[in-house]
């Protein structure tokens, strides 16, 4: 069986190619030329759209929510023990996670690096938290910018951790603080309070679950406008919401 949970032409063909007796995708144009079961689909892609695909398979589900759903090993804590103590972070330090990056063809998505400065600054001071920048390696020379030149307290873990090592730093950060992005989920799911910060997508369809989690969104005439926010100019939907307000919202989750 082949669950395709994208909406491109191309991994509704590789369903087809690999062999799968049963096939099932959502309702949009490709699917309806390649797949034979369709779930019933609400463009933007959402969690919306994930819950009623599963809901197909399994019509009385015990979840209906991803908390809780994902655990970092003895391993995983252990070598964030280690990669943290290797950049001088003493074990107990509470620490707030930073996950300011999008892949770059979605960079549209992405909160003004300054303004996360000006947050990370705040938080050591107001309340202790040590700022731990994450994301890609593709961003290392990005999270310099952020840090600095030392003016802004924290560290930067861009591309040097997995899926493992991600997990057991959110489970052991006492904040995270993201964009609209998969890594905002992942905090989410593992409980730890987020603050997730959107743009010009809805978080009305992705937004993270649980009551330990915020959303900043500034609902303008415009918004969602979702990738058509690449051409947008003046981008107020990400600039109007400034390092004051997610601030506020964080010392509020705390």
């Amino acid at each position: 069986m082949a669950l395709v949970l994208s909406t491109a032409a191309v991994p509704c063909l590789m369903s087809r190619l690999c062999g799968a007796k049963r096939i099932i995708g959502f309702d949009n144009d490709w699917a309806r030329r390649l797949i034979g079961e369709r779930v019933a689909f609400e463009a933007p892609p959402s969690l919306g759209n994930s819950l009623r695909m599963a809901q197909y398979l399994c019509p009385d589900p015990q979840k209906t929510d991803y908390l809780d759903m994902l655990a970092p090993t003895d391993a995983d804590h252990a070598a964030i023990r280690a990669l943290l103590s290797a950049h001088g972070v003493a074990e107990g330090q509470t620490m707030v996670v930073l996950a300011p990056f999008a892949s770059a063809r979605r960079s549209w998505k992405c909160w003004p690096l300054e303004y996360f400065g000006q947050v990370a600054a705040a938080l050591h001071e107001e309340a202790g938290l040590l700022p731990v920048v994450v994301g890609a390696g593709r961003d290392k020379e990005t999270a310099e910018q952020l840090l600095g030149d030392g003016s802004v307290p924290g560290i930067s873990l861009v591309g040097q951790t997995d899926l493992g090592l991600i997990l057991a730093l959110l489970q052991q950060a006492r904040a995270y603080i993201g964009i609209d992005s998969g890594l905002t989920h992942l905090s989410a799911a593992l409980r730890c309070p987020t603050l997730a910060i959107f743009g010009p997508t809805d978080p009305r369809l992705s937004a993270p679950m649980g009551e330990h989690t915020r959303t900043i969104y500034h609902d303008l005439a415009c918004s969602p406008c979702h990738n058509r926010a690449a051409r947008c100019r003046n981008r107020e939907c990400l600039l109007g919401i400034s390092p004051e307000e997610v601030i506020t919202q964080v010392l509020a989750l705390l």
